[in-house]
């Protein structure tokens, strides 16, 4: 299921093949689990903590580990 992920900040952000632009990118399924596997590492989930990054679908990381 494909997923929409912004992007709040200044910077393009790049997670393996998944590039991130500031703004909404809509990420298709291919890259959903590689996104979500990248934004477990801790320098990566401070930018979902900081509230840089937002998506419904991170509330499942978000509740699992904290930085």
């Amino acid at each position: 299921m494909p997923i929409i992920v912004e992007n709040k900040g200044d910077f393009i952000r790049h997670f393996g093949s998944v590039r991130l632009i500031p703004g909404t990118n809509n990420i298709d399924d291919s890259q959903v689990k590689e996104l979500k596997d990248a934004l477990k590492h801790p320098l990566n989930m401070y930018l979902i903590n900081k509230g840089e990054l937002a998506s419904n679908s991170f509330e499942d990381l978000i509740s699992s580990k904290k930085c």
